[in-house]
């Protein structure tokens, strides 16, 4: 066969090659496109880098306000045990952690750090507007749990926006996201990543819709010790969905969204009967009954690490946080 022959049959390959390594870059022309510059495209209602070296200032990168730096005070209690609070002998707060698999490599800003936590948390002030009505929404951040996920029955959490409005006696609004036992029934089953939103009653988890194959190539939404995890949770109260996105190194970047059985939602409408967004912990109290005493202590602890907690006041196309999840994990340094 004559070599130019050859080309017509080797061309449909070399195209199918490029196409795969630019999917797996996610489909990014830039290999040098800083994280930041993503979202900051996107328009984040607020955005905590979690990159400063010092506190107390959190800075919002969105705009004001601004969010303040806070350590638990240590020992911190697991408080009352049907809770499931993890309890914390010396909570600390450690700035300027240089992870290179947790933040991404921007060649521009060579300052990227992360945040460590264990019982210390960013709070932002629940008057913040930005933040009150949200019934069309994003959450997303980038993870790095550190917990003994051998230890099992505790709940961890990343972000909460919760409010108790009397005369019930357990949070019933808001949104959080956390870690805890794959099935709630059941505390001794294996960590996963979960939501909780509030209906007015209650404060309730979102289960996953199934199956998936949690052993298999599709292995659900599991927490991974020592592992960059990048999250995202949309809902759409006008469309009737609500999706959680995760995303590690070692995952398909075609097995990234779990759809979540939808259920309705209470938005935090006013400051009035909250401590405003807790990121690392939660101030609104436990996820369980029996009901909080008047003063609650902080709880659900998150250890770990933690950078670029982003809240949006719109939803996400599955496109735009894949390319997020992509960018975040797959850029290369100049």
């Amino acid at each position: 066969m004559a070599l130019g022959h050859w080309y017509y049959l080797l061309l449909p390959l070399v195209v199918l090659a490029v196409m795969s390594l630019l999917r797996f870059r996610g489909c990014s022309f830039d290999p040098v496109q800083a994280y930041s510059d993503l979202i900051r495209g996107d328009h984040p209602a607020a955005w905590f880098p979690l990159e400063e070296s010092s506190g107390p200032t959190a800075a919002n990168a969105a705009g004001p306000p601004d969010g303040t730096y806070g350590t638990a005070p240590s020992p911190l209690s697991a408080g009352n045990p049907p809770w499931h609070s993890p309890p914390v002998a010396s909570t600390s707060l450690t700035f300027g952690i240089n992870n290179p698999n947790l933040v991404p490599a921007n060649p521009n800003d060579p300052a990227d750090f992360s945040i460590g936590v264990q019982g210390a948390f960013v709070q932002v002030p629940a008057d913040a507007a930005s933040l009150q009505n949200l019934t069309e929404f994003t959450l997303e951040g980038l993870v790095y749990p550190d917990w003994d996920t051998t230890v099992l029955g505790n709940y961890y959490c990343v972000l909460e926006l919760g409010a108790r409005v009397p005369p019930a006696t357990l949070k019933n609004q808001g949104f959080g996201l956390y870690a805890g036992p794959s099935d709630t029934t059941n505390p001794n089953s294996s960590y996963s990543w979960q939501v909780w939103m509030g209906n007015g009653t209650s404060f309730q988890r979102l289960e996953e819709v199934k199956p998936y194959t949690p052993n298999g190539s599709n292995p659900g939404p599991n927490v991974e010790k020592d592992q960059v995890t990048y999250l995202a949770f949309t809902y759409s109260q006008s469309q009737g969905q609500a999706f959680l996105y995760l995303y590690t190194s070692d995952r398909d970047l075609d097995q990234v969204a779990y759809e979540l059985i939808f259920a309705p939602y209470t938005p935090v409408a006013s400051a009035a009967n909250t401590q405003g967004l807790h990121i690392g912990l939660t101030a609104e109290g436990p996820l369980f009954q029996p009901a909080p005493p008047a003063v609650v202590p902080f709880l659900y602890p998150f250890i770990g690490q933690m950078c670029n907690i982003a809240i949006y006041n719109r939803v996400l196309t599955q496109d735009t946080l894949r390319h997020h999840a992509t960018v975040a994990f797959f850029v290369t340094p100049a």
